[in-house]
């Protein structure tokens, strides 16, 4: 299996302050060209997603009415079917599957009240749990606001951890004109 690899050709660091504003305006150019090509994009997929959605919906429709009708003979024909779940067609396989073990309440209970029940029986215990985990939410939190220093952090083995990243924030807006125009 071989992966495909782009590597992007290096470029020198801007060198001066007039260098750097230059590559910003090329990306804010860039940008807002990347930005066209995805409106053009999604233009183009809305109108193709409207001319098909009407025969689409009509076409799933008529496969639903007619997987019912079929359906409906299955049911009242499962002599048809022998011993097995399906059955071989001429045109295709219709069959029943058997889907997964689903635990549901009975009427009038609620998965609450079922806890409790079970809280009752001495194997009760065996079908309950309780989800344990660290809130790191609060530790951030409580770390952010004082309440926690580094070292006590540190006791526990864990650290806060913040990374910084460079960003260029074209300014669309006053490049758009002077380009789209």
């Amino acid at each position: 299996m071989s992966k495909t690899r782009i590597k992007k050709p290096a470029l020198p660091a801007a060198v001066s302050r007039e260098e750097a504003e230059r590559l910003v305006g090329e990306i804010t150019e860039l940008t807002i060209k990347r930005n066209a090509l995805v409106a053009d994009m999604d233009a183009a997929v809305t109108a193709a997603r409207a001319r098909y959605e009407v025969t689409l919906a009509n076409t799933e429709a008529r496969i639903d009415t007619l997987t019912d009708s079929v359906r409906d003979w299955a049911n009242a024909n499962p002599e048809e079917f022998g011993k097995k779940k399906s059955l071989e067609m001429t045109h295709g396989t219709i069959g029943f599957r058997t889907g997964m073990p689903k635990l549901k309440t009975l009427s009038g209970w609620t998965f609450a009240r079922v806890l409790v029940a079970l809280q009752g029986f001495s194997w009760g215990s065996a079908f309950t749990r309780i989800k344990v985990e660290v809130d790191k939410e609060a530790l951030i939190s409580s770390y952010a606001s004082e309440n926690i220093s580094a070292a006590e952090l540190r006791e526990i083995g864990v650290r806060v951890d913040q990374e910084e990243s460079f960003f260029v924030d074209p300014s669309v807006t006053e490049v758009e004109n002077r380009i789209v125009s």
